[in-house]
């Protein structure tokens, strides 16, 4: 029997297209953004990995993210206006 899998609507930076659980790991798109791809690659990792490591990666995976993200915060920017 052949599943059928809907669309993914994922994330940006995840190429969208129908859904294969089975399918091994998907290959994250380029942001732009060096830090931001740095970070994604690093889940490329998780392939060959134990599932129990996969958590700890998922962990840190998620706190680089949030690192860059408040350093976007923190850049100056314009003075706002009156």
């Amino acid at each position: 029997m052949t599943e059928v899998f809907p669309e993914s609507t994922g994330p940006v930076g995840v190429t969208a297209g129908p859904v294969d659980p089975f399918a091994g790991p998907i290959e994250p798109e380029e942001t732009g953004h060096p830090g931001v791809d740095d970070v994604l690659a690093r889940l490329q990792a998780l392939e060959g990995t134990p599932t129990e490591a996969h958590v700890a990666l998922y962990e840190d995976v998620h706190q680089r993210l949030r690192d860059t993200l408040t350093a976007l915060d923190n850049r100056p920017g314009p003075t706002p206006g009156p």
